[in-house]
């Protein structure tokens, strides 16, 4: 059975320390990275593969990462929320996110987690199943509201939101090269398409479309 490369991050540094001591324990498990910086993290994931990526859940931080994330890791991530009901599941986190587990959690508990993740399955705590089925039930109605939004724009402006979101690490000059645009054309159409989907940014726009991306051709 080969040994597991995992890596952690928190933003408190006992937290840290205590999770790394744990799952140290086993000699299965490498933790070649173990940061309390976002920044520190991401640079180095350049130099170190993991299977796996155990981190705190943070709003905004954790969406502002996830292009990232995707660019320079194909860990399966395994988020600690800081409060139990405070992850909500979002379509853009698909492929990503493969587990929720309680950050006050036991030991052994912990280590199942990292296992079964590992393994290609996915790991969530009882008490997240009640709140994630509510949250699910609500998305539902959200994002058919979001899509009817989704409905008022142009063709053109469709196709930037598409191509926005499967290129969420590129710079706009390199989206409007790809679009075959320029980037003062880009920007116009995402000034209308922040307008008409009630969203401040792209970072805003990138979630919304990955909440509705089972909707959109």
């Amino acid at each position: 059975m080969e040994n597991l490369r995992v890596g952690l991050y928190h933003s408190q540094p006992a937290m840290l320390a205590g999770v790394y001591a744990w799952i140290t324990t086993t000699a299965r498990i490498n933790c070649p990275i173990s940061s309390f910086s976002l920044a520190n993290l991401l640079a180095e994931l350049e130099d170190n593969p993991l299977d796996i990526l155990l981190m705190e859940y943070q709003q905004p931080a954790f969406f502002e990462a996830l292009p990232l994330l995707r660019r320079h890791s194909n860990a399966k991530v395994l988020i600690m929320p800081k409060q139990q009901d405070c992850f909500k599941l979002d379509e853009s986190l698909a492929g990503v996110v493969y587990g929720v587990i309680n950050p006050h959690t036991d030991q052994k508990t912990l280590l199942e987690a990292i296992e079964r993740v590992a393994d290609g399955e996915y790991w969530f705590d009882r008490d997240n199943i009640a709140s994630m089925l509510d949250s699910m039930s609500e998305r539902g109605v959200a994002e058919k509201s979001l899509y009817r939004q989704y409905l008022t724009l142009t063709r053109k402006e469709r196709d930037v939101v598409k191509t926005l979101h499967l290129n969420a690490e590129h710079e706009l000059g390199e989206i409007a090269a790809r679009m075959t645009i320029s980037e003062n054309t880009l920007r116009n159409h995402l000034r209308s398409i922040y307008s008409k989907m009630n969203v401040r940014n792209r970072l805003g726009l990138y979630k919304v479309a990955g909440r509705i991306a089972n909707f959109i051709d």
